[in-house]
């Protein structure tokens, strides 16, 4: 339910001084389906983004800049046209405009998006730097890079990949390479 909230949170804070209150409601109302739509879509593209931070921020970002263009009343806007006169949300009998300005500015921040995490991660990938190994995932990040459980009390979750257990030899039975909680035979 924190996560329906904070999706709606983000929806209305582009129109949240030009919007009336029952237009707060109905764009907090459409950013839930936008939550809702943003998480499954992360989770058919097999995406791993275990906080919702597209379907929160992303998704429902663009729906509140989007609805800046249908929401602003004429009251409240301080955007003008060419000549003067004020632009405001369709909804209310503007012309348009500002609905265009908001959905332009939308593509361009998600052709920004796109183009910035290509260069990113190509690099990262290129560089051998974009994924940890699978010794290291299977064992988890927290033990491999951190030395410990970050929920110790937790038991395992399942992993996805068979672990192979290590090979038995000599060197491994002395009572001084034991690994901790083994018992001592």
């Amino acid at each position: 339910m924190g996560r329906l909230r904070g999706a709606g949170l983000v929806a209305i804070t582009a129109g949240c001084a030009t919007s009336e209150p029952y237009a707060a409601i109905f764009i907090g109302a459409v950013a839930a389906f936008g939550y809702h739509g943003g998480s499954c879509l992360m989770r058919q593209l097999h995406i791993d983004d275990p906080l919702d931070a597209f379907a929160v921020h992303g998704v429902n970002g663009m729906i509140g800049i989007i609805s800046v263009g249908f929401f602003a009343t004429k009251e409240y806007t301080f955007v003008t046209d060419d000549d003067g006169n004020k632009e405001y949300g369709i909804f209310y009998g503007g012309s348009g405009l500002l609905l265009g300005t908001q959905l332009a500015a939308a593509t361009i921040m998600i052709l920004w998006d796109i183009v910035m995490s290509l260069l990113l991660f190509m690099g990262l990938h290129y560089s051998g730097m974009f994924r940890v190994g699978i010794d290291m995932e299977l064992v988890g990040l927290d033990k491999s890079k951190h030395g410990g459980d970050a929920y110790p009390d937790n038991p395992e979750p399942p992993h996805r990949y068979k672990v192979s257990p290590e090979p038995e030899n000599s060197a491994s039975s002395s009572p001084s390479k034991k690994k901790k909680n083994q018992p001592a035979s």
